[in-house]
């Protein structure tokens, strides 16, 4: 299921026109309707749930998490970590929005459904597709080309995104980060085209900014191969950032609100047979292997 074409659709929805006259509203996010499909379809998109069955070996469902609210200025655990970063190490340092400059437009989701790719000869992966339309409330909240997004993702499966392609860790592997290329945390590295030193996640990540259009939209589909035998948990923190003085103080950065967002995927073995029972073993989180003979 791809639904990386909805963004077009996205952008010119009647659902996610820009509301004036805000001021009074807190920040908020939207969703396409007031419930999920409960079961994806090529076309679905916003849906909870997609399974595959390969004969013989068992099924594999992938769920979307629930969308929540998170904290002006970001989490204890998303801070942190922020502030304990190479960034930080190397001159940047991150504030968290005060009260009064809470957002007061939204974040409008207008794609958010699990996937799961069999396309040959490519692997077979799991993964979500989330699209999130940042609508300023107007004249008060952060615009321009100094607005970004900062993303924290934690899961048990660690991928390192690099300008040459995806290191892959064993699955179980955890990881906590701030999502970005590798080339990203690397001081000395240089891009001819833009600056790269930063927690950016649309330094290279898919963000597309509509001329004359003070809206941004962010984009992610994160996946994982290895499908069968290994559960997986993907979670992430979303989170609009700004360099309010981008001249004089170039690597100060203010935290704003945010969402969380994620997806998971669940693998059951076929209904028990001797052969089956033989060949594999569960270990305590329900991850299944081959038995070493």
């Amino acid at each position: 299921m791809k639904l990386s074409q909805y963004w077009t659709i996205l952008l010119s929805s009647p659902l996610l026109m820009l509301l004036t006259s805000r001021a009074s509203f807190a920040f908020s996010f939207t969703l396409p309707s007031q419930q999920p499909n409960p079961i994806c379809t090529p076309t679905s998109p916003y849906c909870s749930s997609i399974s595959h069955t390969k004969p013989g070996v068992g099924t594999v469902t992938v769920s979307t998490t629930s969308v929540s609210a998170l904290p002006l200025g970001g989490t204890n655990d998303f801070f942190n970590l922020l502030t304990s970063s190479v960034w930080a190490q190397n001159g940047w340092t991150f504030n968290k929005a005060q009260p009064v400059e809470s957002l007061t437009g939204r974040f409008d989701i207008g794609v958010y459904a699990p996937f799961i790719f069999l396309t040959n000869p490519n692997p077979e992966t799991v993964g979500a597709e989330i699209q999130v339309l940042y609508n300023p409330g107007a004249g008060l909240d952060p615009v321009g080309s100094n607005v970004h997004f900062i993303q924290r993702v934690v899961n048990n499966h660690a991928y390192t995104i690099t300008l040459q392609g995806v290191i892959k860790q064993p699955p179980g592997t955890p990881d906590d980060k701030i999502d970005t290329l590798l080339e990203q945390t690397q001081p000395g590295f240089i891009d001819p085209q833009k600056p790269t030193f930063n927690p950016f996640y649309d330094t290279y990540g898919r963000v597309i900014r509509p001329p004359a259009d003070q809206r941004i939209l962010f984009v992610d589909t994160p996946s994982r191969d290895d499908i069968y035998y290994n559960n997986k948990n993907w979670s992430a923190e979303l989170y609009l950032a700004e360099v309010k003085d981008p001249i004089n103080n170039p690597t100060q950065v203010t935290i704003y609100n945010g969402i969380s967002w994620g997806w998971k995927s669940i693998f059951t073995p076929p209904k028990i047979t001797k052969k089956f029972s033989d060949s594999y073993t569960a270990d305590s989180r329900g991850n299944w292997s081959e038995k070493v003979r």
